[in-house]
């Protein structure tokens, strides 16, 4: 299963790059909420459509499929949601946004992995052969940094690309 796993998000990537043919690779992180998406105008506003393929990306939890309980369970087949069906759920939630920046001019794409968001993005990143990567940042600090981590301080410090950081007034 990991061995597919792996391929398919191998020829995902390589698709993604082969369609994005001579244009730049700029990878958008979105999570599904208003305040990723404040970085799509300062994209629009930078970047041209006719040199840029867009890749819209939303990284989720892997979808829990064992679960450790004592004694007899009964679970409906209804009740386990595969990894697959939330990636459809999660691309679908990526329509309107991508449906936007067409209309807009640009090349647009979705991708939806599973993981560490950090690790998932930096292979992303590697994988796509993703030119720039726009995103927005709560810019934590202190012990909320220590809890929750910061994707962009990992992409900056990892990722050998440049890396567009918004941190928008609350």
């Amino acid at each position: 299963m990991v061995d597919n796993a792996t391929t398919s998000v191998a020829a995902s990537a390589a698709k993604i790059a082969a369609e994005a043919g001579k244009k730049n690779r700029v990878m958008i992180l979105l999570d599904g909420s208003t305040f990723r998406k404040r970085i799509l105008p300062h994209v629009q506003q930078f970047l041209h459509p006719e040199d840029t393929h867009l890749i819209l990306v939303r990284v989720a939890d892997p979808p829990q499929s064992i679960y450790y309980v004592e004694g007899p369970i009964f679970v409906s087949v209804d009740d386990v949601t595969s990894e697959a069906e939330i990636s459809t759920q999660l691309r679908e939630e990526l329509a309107d946004t991508k449906a936007l920046l067409e209309e807009a001019g640009y090349t647009v794409s979705r991708e939806v992995r599973f993981g560490s968001a950090a690790l998932e993005l930096e292979r992303f990143i590697k994988e796509a052969q993703i030119d720039l990567v726009a995103m927005t940042t709560y810019a934590r600090t202190g012990i909320s940094k220590l809890l929750y981590g910061s994707i962009a301080e990992h992409l900056m410090r990892r990722a050998k690309i440049p890396i567009m950081v918004l941190h928008p007034a609350e």
